[in-house]
């Protein structure tokens, strides 16, 4: 084979090889040895959803350099981009044994330098690399985040948001966000505004995420024009100082990809779409009471309390704590808001398994990478059982591992002295791994006392998965003698055939 020809390469590209992608289908990749280890070589498709959002950042990226007068320099956005790609080519190839294209750091980073500016850098200097370190910093914050800073094997933030705000937080002296205004003609603001809305729009739509910014906005506007009003009142201004202020925020560069890019995160927002209603609920109304924020401050002059005329400190520190509302949700009811409201349609089917079984997963085998625990949770199936009905029966033929996902069963054994209760199963409950592992019949009956989510696994896959791992193994032979012995199960050979 061209692969095991290429073997004894140190440096370079040699053949192609298969590689099972998480989605769990097989692809012929290129390989690339780096110092004789081969590393599969994966690049984007053209659908990627990624590359679309970048190419309508890039569009928004060109108009501020051509026409908004943005003031980080094309020097400064582009090494930023280059250096996010790198970190994370690096962590691709450290963490999961692969060259991957770095859709998610070019994404994050170009968000960031549309966002964050250095200060002291001026428009026209194409080439300046004033307070580049601030920004890089901010790339591997981004970036590193994604595989240091997670619940249960998920990632917790936004890459950019999080990023973006430990910059305005630790460093308000050095960087700044793009002023709440566009900089433009009204009609030239309106334009901007469609443009970004429409652009991401056409990308949500892939991810079956619209209802999130639809839903904030329909929460948001209502609100905020009461919080603007209170401002403005509070400041001794009127009621069209308060729909200004109003209208300055609704159509800010920031609010914008906020609404419709940073909330919708497919890896961080909610899975169900009842739970995404309140997800952007929740942020919509924390950010409408962040406008409340001139009132703490004075106003100069008196009575002029909408945006435009507010100092740019008072829009700093707005447009920090829209972030940091952001990351509230998303680290504190994020997850609560996935319990309360389950998915019941997947966004993508690896993704849904992997929130069934992800956890269970990484904590029972030990020995996987996070690439390869999510392609074993590619291979479990989904299924309802309703209440009563019995899911293995006693004396049967093991077939299929299961995961408990919702709802509760019951472990019955049938004996001499008739049939007795030996386990109660609650969601994170497995079972049917004794018969598989040990080779015997079903030692009892799991029968749903309620309507009861599974995901399963065939046999041959599990004991798979079992053997590649040592320390699952160990894991599950102690756990196998215990639930034997508590249970006084009797293990009887399965029939060979």
């Amino acid at each position: 084979m061209a692969v095991e020809a290429a073997s004894a390469r140190r440096f370079g590209f040699g053949g192609r090889a298969p590689f099972k992608m998480p989605d769990g289908t097989l692809r012929q990749v290129p390989v690339f040895y780096w110092k004789g280890q081969p590393l599969p070589v994966i690049l984007p498709s053209a659908r990627d959803p990624r590359l679309h959002f970048s190419l309508v950042i890039w569009g928004l990226q060109i108009m501020g350099q051509v026409w908004l007068r943005f003031e980080t320099t094309p020097a400064l956005i582009i090494s930023t981009i280059l250096v996010a790609a790198i970190f994370e080519i690096y962590l691709f190839v450290e963490t999961q044994g692969v060259i991957q294209f770095p859709s998610s750091a070019m994404q994050a980073a170009n968000s960031l330098t549309w966002f964050v500016k250095t200060n002291g850098t001026r428009w026209g200097d194409w080439f300046s690399m004033n307070g580049f370190g601030f920004l890089w910093l901010g790339a591997f914050i981004a970036i590193g985040q994604k595989y240091i800073i997670k619940l249960r094997g998920e990632q917790v933030f936004n890459p950019s948001a999080i990023a973006i705000f430990t910059l305005l937080v630790l460093f308000p002296r050095h960087v700044h966000p793009t002023p709440l205004t566009w900089g433009v003609p009204w009609g030239g603001q309106l334009f901007l505004v469609l443009y970004l809305a429409i652009g991401i729009y056409y990308v949500l739509r892939s991810f079956r995420l619209t209802l999130i910014p639809f839903t904030f906005l329909a929460v948001f506007a209502p609100t905020a024009i009461v919080t603007a009003q209170i401002a403005s009142a509070a400041l001794g201004g009127g009621v069209a100082d308060g729909m200004r202020y109003w209208r300055d925020v609704l159509l800010s560069p920031e609010f914008i990809l906020f609404s419709f890019a940073f909330i919708t995160d497919p890896k961080v927002a909610p899975r169900s779409e009842r739970g995404r209603i309140v997800y952007a609920g929740l942020n919509a109304v924390l950010w409408a009471l962040a406008m409340l924020y001139p009132i703490f401050t004075p106003a100069e002059p008196a009575g002029a309390a909408y945006a435009l005329n507010i100092s740019l400190q008072d829009q700093y520190v707005i447009e920090t704590i829209f972030i940091g509302n952001l990351l509230f949700v998303q680290l504190f009811l994020r997850r609560w808001i996935d319990a309360r409201w389950p998915a019941r349609r997947p966004m993508d089917p690896v993704e849904l398994i992997w929130g069934d079984s992800g956890g269970f997963i990484q904590e029972t085998f030990k020995g996987f990478s996070e690439q390869q625990a999510r392609a074993l949770a590619g291979k479990f199936v989904r299924e309802t059982v309703p209440a009563g009905q019995v899911i293995v029966h006693q004396g049967d033929a093991a077939t299929r591992f299961y995961i408990l996902s919702k709802g509760e069963a019951e472990v019955v054994v049938a004996d001499e002295g008739g049939e007795r209760t030996v386990a109660e199963l609650r969601p994170g409950h497995y079972f049917g791994e004794i018969a598989i592992l040990e080779n015997t019949a079903r030692t009892a009956t799991v029968r749903a006392r309620t309507e009861c989510l599974l995901v399963s696994l065939d046999a041959e896959t599990f004991k798979a998965a079992v053997a590649q791992s040592v320390a699952a193994g160990e894991d599950f032979q102690q756990e196998l003698q215990r639930r034997v012995a508590e249970a006084g199960l009797v293990l009887t050979p399965a029939a060979q055939t």
